[in-house]
């Protein structure tokens, strides 16, 4: 019996139902030449208030335009252009397996990881796993209440069981994994990506602003 469900499709509905977009947003998306690029042109093709950009976006595992990793030297260098060049509001990376989200800000600078899990924080509900490095970030600035905050080592299976152990709603470490309890436990640069469009379309500030604050 040969199976015709289109699991692309099925995902991008999955994610559709928690886009909150409140005014017109513009992104590039840079997909590492990963299966990212396939799901968010499926996610924004009918949303009207998102215009995308996607580069890199043909799937291919010789990964020719500048290897699958996001935070090797230099990867990040065509995205920040191209925010720049097209005067976008922000850029989104994600690693060749979708599961990492690296950002640009409008000024074509990459963000910080803890930024964007400030920023995410802020607006769900604690306790949050994190990693060593973002643990050490967050107390040093006292950025959120110590009892917040539970220690985790990177690695998915450990952060799942974590997250449920504490009954977490979102972690995130300093390589750009999110996960959430909506993604069950696991990490998701397109829910991330969701997670930031919504965030800066209720508000009037750039990502520029919350990098710099």
């Amino acid at each position: 019996m040969i199976c015709n469900m289109d699991y692309f499709k099925i995902y991008a509905d999955f994610l559709k139902r928690f886009l909150n977009v409140k005014r017109p947003l513009f992104a590039v998306l840079d997909a590492f030449n990963g299966a990212g690029g396939v799901v968010a042109k499926e996610v924004f093709v009918d949303y009207p208030l998102v215009q995308l950009t996607t580069i890199n976006d043909l799937p291919d595992g010789d990964f020719p335009a500048h290897g699958p990793n996001p935070l090797l030297a230099g990867a990040m260098k065509e995205l920040c252009q191209k925010v720049v060049r097209q005067k976008a509001d922000f850029g989104i990376a994600f690693d060749a397996d979708g599961d990492r989200a690296l950002f640009v800000d409008n000024l074509g600078r990459p963000v910080p990881t803890y930024v964007i899990a400030y920023l995410i924080f802020q607006h769900r509900r604690p306790p949050f796993v994190v990693d060593e490095l973002l643990f050490k970030i967050f107390r040093q600035n006292k950025l959120l209440a110590d009892n917040d905050l539970f220690l985790t080592k990177t690695e998915f299976v450990l952060i799942a069981l974590e997250m449920r152990s504490v009954r977490s709603t979102t972690s995130a470490d300093n390589f750009g994994n999110f996960a959430f309890e909506e993604t069950y436990y696991r990490e998701s640069g397109m829910f991330t990506f969701i997670r930031i469009l919504n965030l800066l379309s209720s508000s009037n500030k750039t990502l520029a602003d919350f990098s710099q604050n």
